[in-house]
């Protein structure tokens, strides 16, 4: 036996419809303004102080059956079944100016769910709502008083057993609220309000209602306007300090990268006052500055018109069949703007804040944002996971800014989530309308930022297109377009005449631009295009005969040329080689030559180098004496001084140990000879005298012919410093290995039979540093020899360690 049973409605579904769903501050407050739209309001006023809060429209306002019989309907919508388009189209008695907010075919509306009056909850703990009816039969001030707490402390008891207070008031009763009028609508006075509502908070929720009805535009159907008493006197500073940047100067501009701007001052918006009129005309001023496209819906959505408009300039416009049936009936108009650097930099003067704060392709239903689409940690569409997989060829969210503004769809197919923060449910219409997004606006434009901007990397920092006038830019423009429009179901109706023409038929680009705007002219049907086509490609092609000739003429004269040139080549490879000996030999010519006395002239070399190096001993120790005498002798300058006396006793003792055994005339500048002769013959020939009989010398050299220009002083101070270590390490012998991996390099490698490295020492680098040493020396021998190497010799020299810790020194020379 069946029986009839009921659901039961607790107090408490309030919170599970109202707080639960409605999830901030924010999302309330925007659908209490939704309903002031959905109420033909022309105006919302938001007021907020630090008690209480209010929401003004000049809507038409509700009766008392109306209040009675849809506003205190939990659930019901009269949006929804039909019931509020009829009762619009109904009002008769009304007055005139109300009157011309009417449309009377409107059957849409922003909120449809029959919660958006639980958005007072979510703001505060009491709700007085007043409201007036804007018919002239029925026009009565109400007022209606909940206090949410009764709910929660009924829990028990069932919702429609709640008492509520209804009064009709006189119009003295009504709030007074400064700059903010009222003859008909509704005033919803919040108070216990529920959460803080500082500076910062209120500026943030003007921006996002800046966003809320056409975050694009200046003109709406509805006018939001934010008041804050506790807020005018920082407002007035915030006044103040921006009337000295209001404007950007034309030198401003010029860091932008734009050296024609015409546009000499852009008003800057200011976001740090609250209040005043909520509005933003962002795209409005940096639309001419943009690369972008528009596509629209048309005739019944049996259409899509799609244009592409690069810093102001329309590219091309063209149409297409729409294949998308659920899109069918659907009023569309979707449009998106790439900001190259310069754009961005005037939206971040304009606004105050980069594009990348402001948000991205934001989403608009019936006039209304749809949250949290847009926002700049949203992906909704997924640009920018898909933009990890080609930064090169796609757009993410950080370089472009837009919007999807649909109206007149059916509610079954584009609905909000219950919770306001999720965007529109996932229907198949939906899923359309998301693949008409992408498909025919986003990656289109993708081909021509691409294919077009990127290819030229000075184009980033340009607000307009003299960059784009050069025949290679026109042909990647050319050859773009028509890539875009190449489908048959494409039929072009307009182009710029300035980009999409033809180019000079000398330029490389011309045959691929000229195919490409063969296929453009055919989708035009334009006869005077194609017929001057055919004209410059014959003339291309009489131009291109007459260089093929020119080039064949050329490679006969070259060919002769390379003939006469090979049997020269080999008269003079035979000329050569009979002086080719004669070469190598002077390679072994020695530049030391043992002899008893050496002639004046040396002498006298000799004698000025070491007076020059005596002097600069001297020149220091001058210095510190003087720096002795007057106490400021630092620790550092004793370190400069031996360092400095060390380099000029080595450049004396390099002299003294070769001088009686060399005719080569020691120069203080640049001498040009061959490394690969002149090393082994100074470590053989002098080295080996001045080292004494306990150290026998090897040389080992498979070097080229390697000459290079250099200092010698310099180099024996390095061979000598190497040897005198080989010596103190005890070794009894010295290997010099010469090789040139390359025809730039000469790489000496030095070995000795001696102790090695100490065990206590770790890195092999350390004995480079400056007074670094393991016996009685300075400790500046090798740390000159680095110097030198690397400042003087443009090499360098470097330590590694072998078997046994022995030591090997690696000096590379470069030419």
């Amino acid at each position: 036996m069946s029986e009839q049973v009921y659901f039961k409605t607790s107090a408490g579904v309030k919170d599970i419809v109202g707080r639960d769903l409605i999830t901030n501050d924010f999302v309330a407050v925007f659908e209490l303004v939704k309903n002031s739209f959905d109420a033909l309001a022309s105006r919302v006023d938001v007021v907020i102080e630090d008690e209480v809060i209010y929401i003004v429209d000049n809507g038409k306002g509700m009766t008392r059956d109306e209040l009675l019989g849809k506003w205190l309907f939990l659930g019901y919508s009269a949006k929804q079944d039909g019931q509020e388009a009829k009762a619009i189209r109904n009002l008769d008695s009304i007055p005139e100016d109300f009157r011309s907010r009417i449309d009377k075919n409107r059957s849409a509306f922003a909120g449809n769910k029959g919660i958006g009056r639980f958005s007072c909850d979510r703001l505060g703990c009491h709700l007085e709502l007043f409201t007036k009816s804007a018919s002239t039969d029925n026009n009565e001030l109400l007022l209606l008083s909940v206090d949410w707490r009764d709910f929660e402390d009924k829990l028990s008891r069932r919702i429609e057993n709640v008492p509520l207070n209804l009064d009709i008031c006189e119009p003295n009763e009504l709030p007074l609220i400064d700059n903010v009028p009222f003859e008909y609508g509704t005033i919803a006075k919040i108070t216990g309000v529920r959460s803080e509502w500082d500076r910062s908070k209120i500026l943030k929720l003007k921006t996002s209602l800046a966003k809320l009805v056409n975050p694009f535009g200046s003109h709406s159907e509805l006018n939001i306007f934010l008041h804050s008493k506790k807020e005018l006197s920082q407002d007035e500073k915030s006044i103040a300090a921006a009337e000295t940047t209001e404007f950007i100067s034309e030198m401003s501009i010029a860091e932008f990268g734009e050296s024609n701007f015409q546009e000499s001052q852009i008003p800057r918006e200011n976001n740090e006052v609250v209040n005043g009129e909520v509005r933003n005309l962002v795209l409005d001023r940096i639309s001419r500055h943009t690369t972008n496209i528009q596509v629209t819906l048309e005739d019944k959505g049996r259409l899509i018109r799609s244009k592409i408009f690069d810093r102001n300039e329309l590219i091309v416009e063209y149409i297409e069949v729409n294949k998308y049936e659920k899109l069918f009936g659907l009023d569309a108009y979707i449009e998106i703007h790439f900001l190259n650097k310069a754009a961005r930099n005037v939206f971040t003067r304009y606004m105050g804040q980069p594009s990348t704060q402001f948000g991205h392709i934001f989403l608009l239903n019936d006039g209304f944002r749809v949250y949290p689409v847009g926002e700049p940690t949203d992906d909704t569409f997924g640009l920018n996971q898909r933009k990890t997989q080609g930064y090169s060829r796609f757009l993410g969210t950080r370089e472009i800014i837009g919007q999807i503004n649909i109206k007149n769809g059916k509610k079954e197919d584009f609905r909000e989530a219950s919770s306001r923060d999720a965007g529109l449910v996932r229907t198949p219409a939906y899923t359309q309308l998301e693949d008409l997004f992408s498909q025919k606006c986003l990656r289109p434009l993708e081909r021509y930022v691409t294919g077009v901007l990127w290819v030229d990397k000075e184009d980033n920092d340009r607000l307009d297109l003299s960059g784009m006038q050069s025949d290679n830019a026109r042909a990647r423009i050319i050859s773009t377009v028509a890539n875009i429009t190449k489908s048959k179901d494409i039929n072009i109706e307009r182009y710029s005449e300035n980009f999409l023409k033809i180019i000079d038929d000398n330029s490389q680009s011309f045959s691929d631009a000229m195919d490409a705007l063969e296929k453009v002219a055919a989708k035009l049907d334009n006869k005077a295009l194609s017929k001057e086509l055919a004209v410059a490609n014959k003339k291309h092609r009489e131009i291109e005969r007459k260089r093929r000739e020119a080039v064949a003429e050329a490679e006969a004269h070259r060919k002769a040329r390379r003939l006469a040139e090979k049997e020269a080549k080999q008269e003079k490879e035979k000329r050569e080689f009979a002086e080719k000996s004669a070469i190598e030999a002077q390679k072994r010519v020695n530049f030391f030559t043992a002899l008893d006395t050496n002639d004046f002239d040396s002498l006298v070399a000799y004698h000025h180098h070491v007076g020059t190096y005596s002097s600069e001993v001297t020149k220091h120790v001058i210095l510190a004496r003087n720096k002795i005498k007057r106490n400021i002798f630092k620790e550092h300058d004793i370190e400069d001084f031996i360092e400095s006396v060390e380099l000029a006793n080595s450049k004396i003792q390099s002299i003294v140990n070769f001088a009686t055994k060399a005719n080569f005339i020691l120069d203080g500048e640049e001498t040009k000879a061959d490394l690969s002769q002149f090393m082994p013959q100074y470590i053989n020939k002098i080295c080996s005298v001045f080292s004494g009989s306990g150290l026998e010398f090897e040389t080992i050299n498979y070097a080229d012919e390697f000459v290079k220009e250099f200092k010698p002083i310099e180099l024996f101070v390095i061979i000598d410093n190497l040897v005198h270590n080989a010596s103190k390490a005890g070794a009894s012998k010295l290997t010099f290995k010469l090789t040139t991996p390359s025809d730039k390099l000469l790489l000496v490698e030095v070995t000795d039979n001696g102790s090695g490295l100490d065990t206590f020492v770790r890195d092999i680098n350390t004995i480079f540093e400056k007074g670094y040493t393991t016996t009685t020396g300075s400790g500046l021998g090798l740390f000159h020899a680095r110097d030198l190497m690397e400042n003087e010799l443009n090499g360098r020299i470097d330590a590694v360690m072998g078997d046994g810790r022995a030591i090997k020194f690696r000096l590379e020379f470069t030419r």
